[in-house]
């Protein structure tokens, strides 16, 4: 039953109706099956099948992603996984860390004191309680009287 309902969906998926995103300002179009990207969120499901614009035309522009970004947001979309992207640094071919590495931080003398200052001494211990001390004493006990 597992794999009968798997296929059904990576079916529903594959027979699922195109939609198109412009992506970046270099307007990238990516074709994409709608149902991939209306099972990620709430937003992308109104987007692809609900009443807007976007739904209709089945086209959205997004200038403000990258198109990397955008690319490992589809990965996620149809894989439910995606790939880390390298460190900035590894792209740039940065060849090692003396490159990237900020200068040492020289360690702070020790702070002198200064002669308006009286010297500090360290705090006084609180004075030790008295060893008969109970905190919580048990209340006198009634005399008993004879008759």
């Amino acid at each position: 039953m597992t794999e009968t309902r798997a296929s059904s969906c990576s079916e529903d998926l594959i027979q699922s109706s195109l939609f198109t995103f412009c992506i970046g300002e270099e307007k990238k179009h990516l074709v994409v099956h709608s149902e991939a990207v209306a099972t990620t969120s709430e937003y992308f499901h109104v987007l692809v099948n609900g009443n807007m614009v976007e739904a209709k035309t089945r086209s959205a522009e997004f200038q403000d992603v990258k198109h990397e970004d955008f690319m490992r947001f589809l990965e996620y979309a149809y894989r439910r996984d995606h790939t880390v992207p390298w460190c900035v640094e590894d792209q740039n071919g940065i060849k090692n860390d003396e490159e990237t590495s900020l200068p040492a931080v020289p360690e702070a003398p020790p702070p002198e004191t200064s002669p308006l200052e009286p010297p500090t001494e360290p705090p006084e211990e609180p004075p030790e309680k008295p060893p008969d001390f109970d905190p919580y004493p048990e209340p006198p006990k009634p005399e008993r009287r004879l008759k």
